[in-house]
């Protein structure tokens, strides 16, 4: 009975012996007909997840190829197309002897800064290292940084800029904007706090001023020394830039914005691109401008040519992921920072505002820059938005119903009104905020709340977005665009209320009105900057600089 046993037990260790070899040997299936694939078969794998599909299958299944790599669909919604010239060459452990091991070094980390460049929302930007913990910081130097932003229109979107920017927390060095469709005679309208502004003249047409698409403008620190760089500054139907030199750096910079108008001579941008960056080959550089080429579409007219411009010129771009979308059709990467100050960039990135069809583009550099060691910080003790001031209104009128005041009890009152203030208008904690009576008064806390609002109905249209799928949910994003609309028009009348009020109270006084004027338009007294130096040491005295 025993041996019985035994041999039935040996029988069952076999069958399963067979079973795993069976199961070991099993053809894999295909991810999107689930029927074998054999052996000889064209198929196609997924990069991230490694899902196999017959190649008879790969237009019905969704699959994608994004910089040369097959997604699946599910992995496709997920995946940042990103561009890295430098990738294929990095990936050679040994390297190109051709190259020294400093210049290795260089595009290693080049190669890092475009790996590691990603979108941040407000909140996450302003939680990096270099704002929140760098000790560095927080004494009277700062980063070298730059922020660039396809505007679209001034008159359209210069207010609604405005508020988007004032909600980082960092002083830009330079700030860069293309299509402003504005002439230098009007820049004083387009004023950004503690900045000096540099416009450059839009083109002319048959000598019509072109009234949509041109005119780029540079906006330098007040900390900075910069002087306009008329031999690089230019506007023609092929290429429009303004340049300035920064003078009170460790080394100077030189910092550029460009334009290329999408119906220009490709050929004619390339060659003065070329000669504009050759003649920038000895000097510290950083050039952000919308170039109209998508970095990730190498079939793009004069893609190749431009990248290796580039790259043979020991430039290279710091944004590698898209710059620009609008719904319904592919991402592309066409604004970027150019530059040949490899070594010192520390990140880059995309920032999700919603201002126009670009986003803007950022990047932060291993260079000390004084900063404006007379910056006031202001804090905020009450918060008076609409609905705390509604509350405020209400409680008080509920405990003044039967409430007598004599004519020597007014102090009564005083005490119940600023008791009610303090319930519900007072904050726990009092905050440190960047808006004083000369930064931006108008922007209110409603406004940024509501700025919040539309964020947040574009994040919710953004997830409905997919390869299949590029316009996502109409619904959701009618609603996003007509709140945008509405509140692009509650900003500029936020702005004109203000300042309506402040010329009201102005009245009659020529000397407050005028004041008024010129702190509208950013016209103030300043300090002379010390643009001069005299046997190394910086000359500020006025007469010793004419004398000189």
């Amino acid at each position: 009975m025993a041996g019985a046993t035994v041999a039935v037990l040996s029988q069952e260790v076999q069958v399963r012996q067979v079973d795993i070899i069976m199961h070991n040997h099993k053809k894999e299936l295909c991810g999107y007909c689930d029927k074998p694939i054999n052996v000889g078969q064209v198929i196609v794998e997924c990069e991230e997840c490694n899902c196999i599909i017959h190649g008879r299958c790969c237009k019905k299944s969704g699959y994608v190829i994004g910089s040369d790599e097959w997604l699946c669909h599910s992995c496709s919604n997920n995946y940042t197309q990103r561009y890295n010239p430098f990738k294929d060459l990095l990936e050679d452990s040994e390297g190109p002897s051709s190259i020294s091991h400093d210049t290795l070094q260089s595009l290693q980390n080049i190669s890092n800064v475009l790996n590691s460049c990603k979108p941040y929302d407000k909140h996450r930007f302003n939680k990096l290292s270099f704002l929140s913990s760098n000790k560095v910081l927080h004494s009277d130097v700062s980063l070298f940084s730059s922020y660039f932003l396809n505007v679209d229109g001034n008159f359209s979107n210069f207010d609604s800029f405005l508020t988007e920017i004032h909600q980082l927390k960092n002083d830009f060095s330079v700030i860069g904007l293309a299509e402003t469709n504005c002439n230098p005679v009007n820049k004083s309208l387009y004023n950004i706090s503690n900045y000096t502004s540099y416009y450059q003249d839009v083109l002319n047409i048959n000598g019509v001023a072109k009234k949509k698409g041109s005119g780029v403008a540079l906006y330098v620190h007040n900390s900075l020394n910069a002087i306009l760089d008329t031999v690089r500054s230019c506007v023609n139907p092929d290429i429009e830039t303004i340049f300035v030199s920064i003078t009170n750096t460790p080394k100077p910079i030189t910092v550029g914005v460009i334009y290329r108008p999408p119906n220009g001579n490709i050929k004619q941008f390339l060659e003065q691109y070329r000669q504009l960056i050759t003649s920038l080959s000895n000097e510290c550089s950083f050039i952000m401008g919308d170039f109209n080429i998508n970095l990730h579409n190498p079939s793009h007219k004069g893609f190749h040519e431009f990248e290796q411009l580039l790259l043979s010129s020991n430039f290279s771009p710091l944004i590698s992921t898209s710059t620009h979308e609008i719904p319904g059709f592919k991402k592309s990467c066409i604004d970027n920072i150019h530059t040949n100050d490899h070594h010192n960039v520390l990140i880059s990135g995309t920032i999700s505002d919603t201002i126009s069809h670009h986003n803007p583009i950022f990047h932060f550099s291993n260079v000390l820059c004084n900063k404006d060691t007379n910056k006031v910080k202001h804090k905020q003790y009450y918060d008076f938005s609409k609905s705390n001031l509604e509350n405020f209104i209400n409680e008080l009128t509920y405990k003044l119903e039967n409430f007598s005041i004599a004519d020597n009890e007014f102090s009564l009152f005083i005490n119940v009104f600023t008791k009610t203030l303090d319930e519900t208008c007072k904050l726990t904690k009092p905050k440190t905020t960047k808006r004083t009576i000369v930064n931006n008064p108008w922007i209110t806390d409603g406004l940024v709340h509501s700025i919040e609002t539309k964020h947040f109905l574009y994040k919710n249209w953004k997830r409905t977005v997919s390869v299949k799928n590029l316009k996502g949910n109409l619904e959701k994003f009618e609603k996003y665009r007509a709140y945008n609309k509405r509140l692009k028009k509650v900003i500029k009348h936020a702005k004109t209320s203000f300042y309506s009020k402040k010329f009201d109270n102005c009245n009659g006084d020529m000397k407050k009105t005028w004041c008024l004027i010129n702190e509208i338009r950013g016209k103030s007294n300043k300090e002379i900057k010390p643009l001069f130096k005299i046997g190394d040491q910086k000359i500020v005295n006025r007469r010793l600089i004419a004398n000189k």
